[in-house]
């Protein structure tokens, strides 16, 4: 979906699952920093799945809730690409 990358500079990588569905890779900012998964409620307020985050070329599959995203962190989501916008513009910064 090269349209999803041209609008968003946070956007890494997207993959299409369906026509309404994706895995994208998010450069996480300052809204999220040192929030763990728990504190953002990520599922519940925006209906997608944190699969991963990456941080200096590590990465962890499968997060727990208490694990902590900090800025320029990479978050893989899986979810509906509507839900997945509605994460982005509320957590990611669009500046």
């Amino acid at each position: 979906m090269l349209a999803y990358n041209i609008v968003s500079k946070n956007v890494l990588y997207y993959l299409e699952l369906s026509k309404n569905y994706g895995i994208v890779d998010l450069i996480a900012g300052g809204k999220m920093s040192n929030k763990s998964l728990v504190e953002l409620n990520i599922r519940a307020k925006y209906g997608v799945n944190i699969m991963a985050i990456k941080r200096e070329g590590v990465t962890n599959v499968s997060p727990h809730g208490t694990d902590k995203i900090q800025s320029g962190d990479i978050v893989y989501v899986i979810g509906a690409v509507v839900y997945i916008n509605k994460l982005e513009n509320a957590l990611f910064d669009n500046e």
